[in-house]
């Protein structure tokens, strides 16, 4: 049995040597030899770049401010009366001049009537005394005033006396002081409509129909939110950086350019600070009256200085630099900073106007490799 095993297992060793050797001087066909892909070669690594310009460059401190609404206050009545109807709820906005609240005026109605009376009551006796006077122009004059204080809704102004006989006739018999008893009583008669002095948005409605009100009473709140004054704190050590004019930024919003309009001579040594004013508008009214918001101020402007987005600096061996790209090449370049903010940094030499500087996928980027700007 082994006499055929070992030359069969010879046989089958040889086959397979041969078949190794065929394949081995086989000619490489197209297909088997490896090629470098030229796409992926040549790709580059995708870069962002910016020119290195000159401009300006601010430096700002952050603070913190309180919006307030510029007009707002407290409704009162201005008369004694009960309620009589409520047209406003919390919350709303009203426009100038709109009725707010009704008051029962049927007292106050009675009471003007009863001036009305002594007023008409004066005149006639001084058309009575006028009636012997000489003077015919005069008492022409009254005689149509007679008349159209009869029939008018509201007293007019009666004539203004000519003389000082004339004058002290009218305070003797009273017309005076009865005819300024009818404007008091049409005033506390208007009163009774309570209307909105401004536009605003209503709040803190204290009254309800029925309730009695006297003079000065609250009926409720009102703010104008179109308009806003921010007070803003400033540390001590910086209020001497900051003049009137220094620009305003308002962080996490977008509002039109504000600048310092007032700075306070106070400083609270409670919390050594100074506080310096700005007004803003407030479309939409975005912003609500006593909300604390963060602002920037600048503080200090440099004019004409080579700058780059501060993105763009990097740190490698304790050394500042950035890639610019040149002939499609990252280029290393170790710089020397000068000032800066939160957004671009001062260079001073290293790169110079019009380098395409990288601003992202720069972080691995090594010296000439090749990069694609996006």
């Amino acid at each position: 049995m082994k006499k055929f095993i070992i030359p069969a297992v010879i046989l089958l060793i040889a086959i397979t040597a041969a078949v190794y050797l065929v394949f081995l001087n086989k000619p490489p066909s197209e297909k088997s030899q490896f090629q470098p892909d030229e796409s992926v070669a040549n790709a580059g690594v995708d870069v962002k770049t910016v020119i290195a310009q000159k401009g300006e460059i601010s430096k700002f401190i952050t603070t913190r401010a309180k919006m307030y609404a510029i007009t707002k206050g407290e409704i009162k009545s201005l008369v004694s009366s009960v309620v009589k109807s409520i047209l406003i709820k919390e919350g709303e906005l009203v426009d100038k001049g709109d009725l707010l609240v009704k008051l029962d005026t049927q007292h106050i109605q009675n009471e003007l009537a009863q001036c009305r009376a002594e007023y008409i009551k004066a005149v006639s006796k001084l058309m009575f005394e006028l009636s012997s006077s000489t003077n015919d122009s005069i008492s022409n004059l009254w005689q149509k005033y007679q008349m159209n204080i009869a029939h008018a809704t509201k007293i007019p102004p009666y004539p203004e006396p000519k003389t000082a006989k004339e004058t002290i006739m009218l305070s003797r018999l009273n017309v005076q002081s009865t005819y300024n008893q009818v404007k008091e009583a049409e005033l506390t008669y208007q009163h009774c409509d309570i209307r909105a002095p401004f536009s605003g948005i209503v709040s803190n409605v204290s009254i309800y129909p029925g309730a009695q009100v006297s003079a000065g009473h609250t009926v409720c709140s009102l703010t104008d939110l179109s308009r806003m004054k921010l007070v803003i704190d400033i540390l001590e050590e910086d209020i001497q950086s900051i003049e009137i004019g220094s620009p305003v930024l308002i962080e996490g919003y977008e509002t039109k350019p504000l600048t310092i309009t007032t700075i306070l001579p106070q400083i609270q040594q409670d919390q050594n600070t100074g506080q310096a004013l700005t007004y803003c508008s407030n479309p939409g009214f975005l912003f609500k009256d006593g909300q604390t918001i963060q602002v920037q101020i600048r503080k200090q402007l440099y004019e004409d200085r080579l700058m780059v987005p501060r993105e763009a600096l990097l740190n490698r061996n304790e050394r500042d630099l950035v890639f610019v790209v040149q002939n499609g090449l990252a280029k290393w370049r170790y710089v020397d900073i000068g000032v800066g903010n939160s957004e671009y940094v001062e260079i001073l030499n290293g790169v110079q106007p019009g380098d395409s500087v990288i601003v992202e996928g720069h972080y691995s980027l090594g010296h000439d490799v090749k990069v694609n700007p996006i």
